[in-house]
């Protein structure tokens, strides 16, 4: 299957904010967690006056920055992964789940150990995270080949090499009031890949709550780091 992140973009994600748009008539902000960031990031260019407002969280851009947890992987290996890509279409959620796991092989050891000195609440919320972050969805394998290797070896966002349509697209080209929320306990998408990203958009502002990339939405924090920040930025706006 050669269905794409840009064939997400053309295909859907533009098609549903033009009928949002003709159904609303007040401002429309949009708002992109991780890899939803670097759709909203697209969408924010290729419909800019369709958007009010742009909301990027952990959105992570250039591979390249010493923090980032990259594994540069020789020519021929890229090409074994390409091709191993391939015959698992689609792509398994187990395969996702493996590629975060290997960022941190012990992160997972040392949070399950805590588990039993937690109380009942704190394992009731513990268990409903772990719920969530491993409910993944199978991915089209061209979307994998982008996510696994596209993106994190041939570093092609920060290299203005990503196209959709007949359409390059370039962050500068933003028009409209951007927040971007940059964890800096983030090591999913740590503060070196999400940071190059404010600097290309105009109008854009930065927060930086002190939490990671999961607890940033989740954890017992986030409402008072991450989500009201969020909220009155947007109530500011508009």
């Amino acid at each position: 299957c050669e269905f794409s992140t840009a064939d997400y973009i053309s295909f859907y994600a533009l098609d549903a904010l033009e009928a949002l748009r003709a159904q609303h008539d007040g401002p429309i902000a949009l708002l992109g967690y991780c890899m939803g960031g670097i759709f909203t990031v697209a969408m924010a260019q290729l419909a800019s006056r369709m958007v009010d407002a742009l909301v990027l969280l952990a959105t992570p851009w250039d591979f390249s920055a010493p923090d980032t947890p990259t594994v540069l992987l020789a020519p021929p290996t890229q090409i074994m992964l390409r091709n191993w890509i391939a015959t698992q279409n689609p792509v398994p959620p187990m395969v996702s789940q493996t590629m975060f796991h290997l960022i941190d092989p012990w992160r997972v050891q040392e949070k399950f150990s805590r588990y039993p000195t937690l109380s009942e609440a704190e394992k009731q919320h513990f268990l409903a995270v772990e719920q969530w972050v491993n409910d993944g969805v199978p991915l089209a394998a061209r979307v994998a080949e982008e996510c696994f290797v596209d993106w994190p070896q041939g570093n092609v966002l920060a290299r203005h090499q990503w196209k959709i349509g007949r359409r390059w697209i370039e962050p500068e080209l933003i028009p409209c009031p951007t927040l971007a929320v940059v964890p800096t306990k983030d090591a999913i998408v740590p503060k070196g890949c999400a940071t190059p990203l404010t600097k290309l958009i105009p109008r854009c502002e930065t927060l930086f709550p002190e939490c990671g990339h999961v607890s940033m939405v989740v954890g017992k924090h986030a409402r008072q780091q991450m989500w009201e920040p969020v909220a009155n930025w947007l109530d500011a706006k508009f």
